[in-house]
């Protein structure tokens, strides 16, 4: 493996300039920060939330807030009662997912506070995590 020196690694043919990376060098660079480890088990987390809201056709956890807001009023306006029953049951749905997915973010944000207390160690991938998030699933 080879540097810039600079904090760029890359392997293959060594350009002018250029020198072997350090096995502590390799380390650093392979060894990710906290930061980035929060943000990949953010993004794990955000995608296990989106591909629950996809078994029901929602594009994902953010497109949920424009049916769990509709009123009875709105719903009660709508001219054919077959397309009433649907939307009450997309509301219905929607408003569940969103406590889901607020449920999710405490779990995992009161999991990040026991690793940075030191009462639990910083997880290596989502698995290790997996059974402390919600069960995801939709009620019948």
């Amino acid at each position: 493996m080879w540097t810039d020196g600079n904090g760029f690694f890359y392997q293959g043919d060594c350009r002018v300039g250029d020198r072997e990376a350090t096995a502590q060098e390799i380390s650093a660079w392979e060894t990710p920060t906290q930061a980035q480890i929060i943000a990949a088990f953010t993004a794990a987390i955000q995608k296990r939330l989106d591909d629950f809201a996809q078994t029901r056709r929602y594009t994902n956890g953010d497109s949920l807030s424009k049916y769990a807001n509709l009123t009875d009023a709105q719903i009660a306006g709508l001219p054919d009662e077959a397309d009433r029953i649907i939307v009450r049951r997309y509301r219905m749905e929607c408003q569940y997912l969103l406590l889901k997915i607020a449920q999710t973010w405490a779990v995992s944000e009161r999991l990040m506070a026991a690793v940075q207390a030191g009462n639990r160690p910083m997880p290596t991938s989502i698995a290790d995590i997996e059974a402390d998030l919600p069960a995801l699933g939709w009620p019948s």
